[in-house]
């Protein structure tokens, strides 16, 4: 065996075992030792490919293409050389080089216009560069030729948010749903647009299943404060809140940002205290891990407090950020005189 076929023997065994970097490796060896086969060039640009090494792929993919390769049929040469192509495409669009890579994904289809993965792709682009009509339409000629992957229902999904057409949208998502029920991103975007399409009760079940997958979900626990406002539920706006404030304390601006329920205010009270505001709502706050004071007021039984404060610094508040906003009192929602009278008035005739 001449030198450079161990060398091409030990790369095609490491690429088969997913060992890119040593496949790379072992083709480097053989095309230095005189290997001139088009395999060796086919397995280290795939290798490049998986490991994100885009320019290095493209190089490797395009002397391939240059060296005509035959396969035993004309039709398995030109199957061969459409899925090097496309794998040239998506390296060209992971560099942002759309237009190359329209371009490519163009002459792919015109060569065999019933390759659904060409055209998959060439939506997936359209789609990098907000060409949503051709990328919808694109996706929707994919399906027709037998792609039925997540990316494509995901991303088209995707595409109908971003042009406003949620029905469509949550269409999509629902399939993605049945094909990945353990991705937690697959029911927040399904709650997003149930969300938008004021179901608030889909959208609630449907978030709180993204939270069970992953209790981390920090972006899906502000969508579900935001879905517990729509339904007037604040004892659980409460709990939600108390969860992302015990994790950190700077949560606190993200949280004022999506408050705008008139129900609902964070608000700086006249002792320079952060308080909630809450409207028909009687509840006790639990004791929470971080250092802080969290307690109801006694002037008005529906209004709900906390004090985020450094145990460590006495009334100094702790807020982890280069500009502390708490610097600022105009940068929080204060109710307006009209508010607090509605809150005293309603103290007044219902008791509570």
């Amino acid at each position: 065996m001449e030198g450079w076929e161990e060398f091409l023997e030990k790369a095609v065994e490491a690429y088969e075992e997913r060992k890119f970097d040593v496949c790379i490796e072992q083709a480097k060896r053989a095309i230095a030792s005189g290997c001139d086969a088009c395999e060796v060039y086919v397995i280290r640009a795939s290798s490049y490919f998986q490991t994100k090494q885009w320019q290095n792929s493209i190089d490797d993919f395009e002397f391939f293409l240059k060296l005509e390769y035959q396969d035993d049929s004309e039709e398995g040469t030109r199957e061969i050389n459409n899925e090097i192509r496309i794998e040239n495409g998506i390296c060209y669009r992971e560099l942002k080089q759309h237009r190359k890579a329209i371009r490519i994904f163009n002459e792919i289809i015109k060569d065999d216009a019933t390759n659904g993965e060409a055209w998959l792709q060439r939506g997936l682009t359209f789609y990098c560069f907000n060409k949503n009509k051709y990328a919808i339409r694109d996706f929707n000629k994919a399906e027709k030729l037998g792609q039925k992957g997540i990316i494509l229902f995901g991303t088209r999904g995707d595409t109908y948010v971003v042009e406003k057409d949620y029905r469509n949208a949550l269409k999509d998502y629902l399939i993605c749903a049945e094909m990945a029920p353990d991705i937690p991103e697959v029911f927040f975007k399904l709650s997003e647009v149930e969300f938008k399409l004021l179901d608030f009760q889909k959208s609630l079940n449907h978030c709180s299943k993204a939270i069970l997958l992953d209790d981390t979900f920090f972006t899906a626990y502000l969508h579900r404060i935001r879905i517990y406002l729509e339904l007037e539920q604040y004892k659980n706006v409460l709990d939600d809140m108390h969860i992302l404030l015990n994790r950190d304390p700077s949560v606190l601006v993200w949280l004022q940002s999506i408050i705008k329920n008139p129900a609902v205010k964070i608000i700086v009270n006249e002792s320079g205290k952060l308080e909630f505001a809450l409207a028909n709502e009687t509840t006790e706050f639990k004791e929470t891990d971080y250092e802080s004071d969290l307690y109801m007021t006694t002037e008005y039984p529906d209004k709900f407090s906390y004090l985020v404060r450094n145990e460590h610094e006495d009334d100094e508040y702790y807020y982890k950020g280069e500009d502390d906003p708490l610097d600022d009192p105009d940068d929080f929602v204060v109710l307006s005189p009209e508010t607090i009278a509605f809150i005293n008035n309603h103290v007044e005739e219902n008791g509570s």
